[in-house]
């Protein structure tokens, strides 16, 4: 009996390494970089900066703000029945947002954001309700040391339109 049992706990032992051992090598195979599902076209790359972008940058430098701000904070609301895109909290004056395509968003500060640390998320400037699913990316703005680029998709990675709040921390 004592025999039987040492050598079903060993084809055990050996079951439990030749899976684990398996996974290991299903994992290793497994693409580092995924492509898109089918009908899923994403982008990575930001679009060319505008000349109303360049001008918004422009009236967010005149503002006057000097860098003592530690951080700023900014809930950017997208209005689908009008179709446009607003500031509807910021911590500081001269805070503005361009919408550069469906999802893209440019938001531009009165002070150099190049040396900071951007946390975004979806969300609205209401009271009430948890905003739809949803995706949320943040870069610096490409060429514009003052902007920070968000691009915003739904739930299935299609970009779309949609609320968001933005913190963005200065480091010196």
């Amino acid at each position: 009996m004592v025999t039987f049992l040492k050598r079903k706990a060993t084809v055990v032992a050996l079951a439990v390494l030749t899976l684990t051992l398996a996974g290991g090598g299903i994992a290793a195979a497994a693409q580092s970089n995924p492509q898109p599902r089918p009908g899923q076209a994403r982008t990575s790359t930001q679009p060319p900066v505008t000349a109303a972008e360049r001008a918004a940058v422009k009236a967010s430098k005149s503002i006057g703000i000097e860098s003592v701000a530690t951080s700023f904070a900014v809930i950017v609301v997208w209005n689908p029945t009008t179709g446009t895109t607003t500031v509807a909290r910021s911590s500081a004056p001269g805070i503005t947002v361009n919408r550069l395509g469906t999802g893209q968003f440019s938001v531009n500060f009165p002070v150099s954001v190049l040396n900071a640390v951007h946390a975004a998320t979806l969300g609205d400037a209401s009271d009430c309700c948890i905003p739809d699913a949803g995706e949320i990316g943040v870069a610096p703005r490409v060429l514009t040391p003052t902007a920070v680029f968000v691009q915003t998709r739904n739930s299935s990675g299609t970009p779309a339109n949609r609320s968001f709040h933005l913190v963005v921390h200065l480091i010196s």
